[in-house]
């Protein structure tokens, strides 16, 4: 209810509902029985809040009460009366806790950016901040305008990464029909329509794959790799733990490269002396005071290679809480499920050791990598830093160094592959370019109960000329 309000009661029959509800909301007739046994019961508890339309009255909310009203003969409804300059916006608003269809979440949102894009290329120095009980929104032109997205997202209670699953799903719902069908009977989730959109139905990790790593691509490398264009050279700049590279189909020549010493050392060891490695690593326990016994080792220098310091670190990337985000890491635990780190670890790393049996193994800058392996014949996979995010052990990209990259990218003879976070400010780097959304579910938390999150990957190429 409205906060200091006259409610005052007003015949149905001066009553319409805004247009915009039967655009954006469809009926369940389920919900509306309980609400009519409700009035009937208890009558009608909370107003409707309407605005003046000449000699009547349009609906802002309370569409379905009125239904309900005349289908008892109720003649007359309290209700509240507002001026609002874009009554579009509070309707949304005044519906943003409903009890929502996905297909309902995805009306609002083509209604938003059709209402707020405009808004915001007109207060192009302006931020969007709230709406507000008139149903406007508020500037503040002293800061730079916020991003329509993430705007929407936040005033319907879901995530960006939801949003951009919906949309892909309702807009390919040709190519899914049973999916889009069960998913407006509510036997179906976004995602899991998402993932037979991607083919990408079933587990969402590759055959292949080392282990968990921060930022790792594991979720996604199935779509990456169907989108790689022919090549004979493979390089990975930034290789991380290769998930991309494990699971493609081997080419001729294929490099992996990483700047940190740590993961390129380990991958060089897992290459070339996986039984010893394996077996320094099932000699060591899930042990939080092993843990912090092996932690200062990092600080050490080393010459590569050096298997028992490879299973020192891939023991600490593993049993730490962030998979080495930061560089003071600290031990994980769970009290919800087992994540003991050697389980399924001899078949998991001979498998990934014989695939990368032909890999050349590089420890350079990635400047370096992309100048020495360009040709029109390579297909460079990058996946830098994200943007304004922390990388393994602390590391960042900061935006010049990301401008950099776009800028050597562009200049390249041969394809390149792009992953990165989505952001305004890697669309706008990467303007003209073909980009598609690829949207990966994850926990909050170790915890059971955490609330899911959906995450958007930028997946970025050069349109062909």
């Amino acid at each position: 209810m409205l906060a200091g309000q006259e409610i005052i009661e007003i015949d149905v029959d001066r009553l319409r509902p805004h247009p915009v509800n039967e655009k954006i909301y469809v009926s369940d007739q389920a919900r509306e029985k309980e609400l009519l046994e409700s009035i009937k019961d208890q009558g009608i508890l909370e107003p409707l809040v309407v605005q003046r339309d000449g000699d009547s009255y349009v609906i802002l909310s309370g569409t379905r009460r009125l239904r309900c009203a005349k289908a008892l003969g109720m003649k007359r409804v309290p209700c509240i009366v507002t001026e609002v300059k874009n009554p579009i916006l509070t309707i949304i608003d005044h519906n943003r806790y409903r009890q929502k269809t996905p297909i309902e979440i995805y009306n609002e949102v083509k209604m938003l950016e059709e209402q707020l894009k405009p808004i915001a290329e007109e207060h192009s120095k302006a931020q969007l901040k709230s709406f507000t009980q008139e149903g406007v929104v508020k500037f503040d032109d002293s800061e730079k305008i916020g991003d329509v997205r993430k705007v929407i997202a936040d005033k319907l209670n879901v995530s960006t990464g939801y949003i951009s699953m919906l949309k892909q799903v309702i807009e390919n719902k040709d190519k899914i029909p049973e999916a889009i069908e069960k998913l407006e009977r509510g036997h179906e989730t976004v995602y899991s329509a998402y993932s037979k959109l991607k083919g990408i139905d079933g587990p969402d990790k590759p055959t292949l794959w080392i282990a968990g790593y921060f930022s790792g691509k594991q979720k996604i490398a199935r779509q990456i790799i169907a989108r790689m264009p022919e090549h004979i050279c493979y390089v990975e700049p930034f290789g991380g733990f290769c998930s991309v590279l494990l699971n493609k189909p081997p080419v001729k020549v294929e490099v992996y490269n990483d700047l940190n010493k740590d993961v390129t050392n380990f991958i060089l060891c897992l290459k070339e002396y996986p039984v010893e490695l394996i077996s320094e690593l099932l000699l060591m326990p899930q042990s939080r005071w092993l843990f912090d016994q092996l932690l200062p080792v990092l600080n050490e220098s080393f010459n590569m290679p050096d298997v028992k310091r490879a299973a020192i670190f891939f023991f600490l990337n593993q049993t730490s809480l962030t998979k080495m985000r930061e560089l003071d890491v600290t031990f994980g635990f769970s009290k919800t499920r087992s994540i003991i780190f050697r389980s399924s670890l001899t078949g998991r790393l001979l498998y990934a050791a014989n695939r990368l049996l032909n890999v050349l193994v590089e420890n350079k800058p990635y400047e370096k990598i992309l100048e020495m392996y360009d040709s029109e014949d390579t297909l460079f996979y990058v996946d830098p830093p994200y943007y304004n995010t922390d990388a393994p052990f602390g590391l960042t990209f900061s935006p010049e160094q990301h401008k950099e990259l776009r800028d050597r990218l562009f200049s390249l003879k041969g394809k390149w592959l792009l992953t990165i976070n989505d952001t305004k400010e890697t669309r706008e780097l990467y303007e003209g370019c073909k980009i598609e959304e690829l949207v990966t579910q994850q926990s909050a938390g170790l915890d059971k109960n955490s609330k899911t999150k959906y995450y958007v990957h930028l997946l970025i190429s050069k349109k062909e000329t």
